[in-house]
């Protein structure tokens, strides 16, 4: 049977006129006059192209299915219900699988869906899965510590875990921004996992990121020491109230400070100025303003594969990846870095909006040495 690869090929390649002739073809069909009985005057190239066309997607629909199928799944986490999808690739089972933890904010199962199937593709099974409060998972992601969402990505591992066509010891999770504290956190907590993956991921703390975010950007913008300087300390005020105070009676004492400096040009590049209590994005941090990834990060034992992009402006690559280098040295010898050349937090680059290629390489490559897959 033809691949997938060479049909939707293929379809990429199409000339642009083809395709538009598919498009006057439809609008003609529908402005043609009916004859007898309703029957529509077309051309008979005009019909050999359409069932040809209707072939070539019917291929691929086949052929997609040859590289894996999709199942819906639920599973809970107390009193948690969460809802995804398990894809799983041809061949022989039981296959070594990858969960998929979320980054920040109300990300659905979507969000990991291209790289679900891509997995799927190279013999990988992947649970991708809508993060409580989103899609059909129950609960709210607004109100919740780092450690309840690794618990939720738990509780897929132990669903996986519990299935004949999952291999129990090849289970790995993979996690982006966000989800580069919440995975390294869950791999932490059990002994189910074989290995870790993250994208963008921080070693720093939210205090210490979202410091290091207002920094960069004001420096980046050409202020000068003395701003900078301001600016560090207005972190550093915000992080102490809300530390010993509290986030309401602290973050109204902040606003307070914030006041003095609204009118400022700078004002706008300070990191996360807006309060969090408001049920935003920023919720998880605030209920995990304390989080410390680096013991988190020492007490793995299992594989650890950290991409960063070397031009993200929301993550300091060259400080995450001095911190992962010293617990290389002195407690995991297995953790593999990859710093992708002018790519941002999403992995881009800025001539476009796709992904390096060298991203998805990097993640199949890495994980297609360390389990068996079925050819």
């Amino acid at each position: 049977m033809i691949c997938a690869q060479r049909l939707v090929q293929q379809v990429i390649r199409a000339d642009r006129n083809q395709r538009a002739s598919y498009r006057r073809l439809a609008a003609s069909a529908v402005a043609s006059r009916p004859l007898k009985r309703g029957v529509v005057r077309l051309p008979v190239s005009r019909i050999v192209r359409i069932l040809k066309l209707i072939i070539l997607i019917g291929l691929i629909s086949v052929s997609v299915g040859c590289f894996y199928r999709r199942e819906e799944v639920t599973f809970r986490n107390g009193d948690i219900t969460l809802a995804g999808t398990l894809t799983l690739p041809s061949g022989d089972s039981p296959h070594p699988a990858v969960i998929f933890v979320h980054g920040s904010g109300a990300a659905s199962r979507e969000r990991n869906r291209f790289y679900a199937d891509l997995f799927a593709r190279h013999g990988i099974a992947t649970l991708i899965y809508d993060k409580r409060g989103v899609g059909a998972s129950t609960g709210d992601w607004r109100y919740v510590h780092l450690s309840d969402l690794a618990e939720d990505a738990l509780a897929g591992v132990r669903m996986l875990k519990s299935r004949r066509d999952i291999n129990p010891n090849q289970i790995g999770i993979f996690g982006g921004s966000q989800g580069g504290w919440v995975a390294p956190l869950a791999a932490s907590r059990s002994n189910d996992l074989a290995f870790v993956i993250t994208s963008a991921g921080s070693a720093f703390s939210p205090t210490q990121l979202a410091k290091w975010r207002s920094i960069t950007y004001v420096r980046n913008a050409g202020y000068p020491d003395e701003v900078v300087e301001r600016v560090s300390a207005l972190m550093d005020l915000q992080f102490d109230l809300i530390c010993r105070e509290g986030w309401e009676r602290g973050w109204e004492k902040y606003e307070a400070e914030l006041r003095q400096v609204r009118n400022e040009a700078w004002y706008p590049l300070l990191s996360a100025v807006r309060n969090p209590l408001n049920g935003s994005w920023f919720m998880p941090y605030t209920a995990s303003i304390d989080f410390d990834p680096v013991p988190v990060y020492e007490n793995l034992n299992v594989p650890v594969l950290a991409i960063l992009g070397e031009a993200d402006p929301l993550v300091p690559a060259q400080g995450t990846t001095a911190i992962l280098e010293r617990i290389q040295r002195e407690k995991n010898k297995d953790i593999t870095i990859a710093v992708l050349a002018g790519a941002d937090h999403n992995m881009n680059r800025p001539t476009g909006a796709r992904p390096v290629p060298e991203y998805a390489e990097t993640m199949i490559s890495w994980i297609l040495r360390r389990v068996s897959v079925s050819r």
